[in-house]
């Protein structure tokens, strides 16, 4: 029997996502995300059970039956009311320096959690200048390929952080990522899919290598404005674009397109009144 030294525990519940014998297993459902406030819980599922009773696989044995028979596995913002509170991952900002199309912070996969990915070797130097509390600027070089085969990764990338205190203890922050990107190495992930009015189920996302060599900008910015004691507004916008460098008839074999991004814009009012 081989047990790794190194789990593969992308959502950080304890809880690794492999399956095992003698030993509790998620099934392979991982929920990697934010956890701003710092409850061990990431943000975008915060009533599933973070320590559920998952099914106990002994080698000669049926599975056992969780006990826990209410567990949520549907994410907060497919739901009412809890939406409100709870944003996609694709309108969230997050640095994707694998170039997958899927922001780091939000991957999941099947590999072990290991401080770098095996069969990889290279460099990812950056620097990094705050000319005032508010104002951040780091620009960097990362040179990575495999030692087993003919895939590198190669970028230049620059990424510009403003953050403003805004009356009665708002905020508003803007984050500018760019790159400049030859990447041909594969990282496929899994991810969460609901389904509209049906169960949904982890998906495998296979990375279609869309930054061969290509120009990508990110630009994200929200606000969070008090207007008062009990008025609140909240403000996202994420912009993304990825420009293809590479021929065109090239980029139209492979059913791609020269330019393709993402726009999303989300407006948020909240009142209370006290009783």
């Amino acid at each position: 029997m081989l047990y790794e030294f190194v789990d593969d525990d992308d959502d950080h519940d304890s809880i690794p996502e492999w399956q095992r014998p003698f030993q509790r297993t998620s099934q392979g459902i991982a929920w990697p995300g934010y956890d701003v406030d710092g409850d061990f819980l990431h943000d975008y599922n915060q009533n599933n059970n973070p320590r559920p009773p998952w099914t106990v696989s002994i080698p000669g044995r049926p599975s056992s039956v969780p006990t826990n028979r209410n567990r949520n596995l549907i994410p907060d913002y497919e739901e009412s009311f809890l939406r409100f509170r709870s944003d996609r991952p694709e309108f969230l900002f997050g640095v994707d320096m694998n170039h997958n199309g899927t922001p780091d912070p939000f991957e999941n996969d099947l590999l072990p959690d290991y401080p770098y990915k095996a069969d990889h070797r290279g460099i990812n130097a950056y620097a990094r200048w705050s000319p005032t509390p508010q104002i951040r600027l780091l620009a960097g070089r990362q040179d990575m390929g495999l030692i087993s085969g003919d895939g590198n990764t190669e970028s230049w990338y620059a990424m510009l952080t403003w953050t403003r205190r805004l009356g009665r203890g708002g905020r508003l922050r803007v984050f500018d990522f760019g790159a400049l990107v030859q990447d041909d190495i594969r990282d496929d992930l899994q991810t969460w899919v609901q389904p509209l009015g049906a169960v949904g189920r982890m998906r495998d996302v296979r990375d279609l290598l869309a930054a061969q060599d290509t120009w990508r900008n990110t630009l994200y910015i929200d606000a969070d404005q008090r207007l008062s004691a009990g008025l609140r507004l909240f403000h996202r916008l994420k912009w993304e674009s990825w420009w293809q460098r590479r021929a065109r008839l090239e980029v139209a074999d492979e059913e791609g397109r020269m330019r393709s991004g993402f726009l999303g814009v989300i407006n948020k009012g909240e009142g209370t009144i006290p009783i």
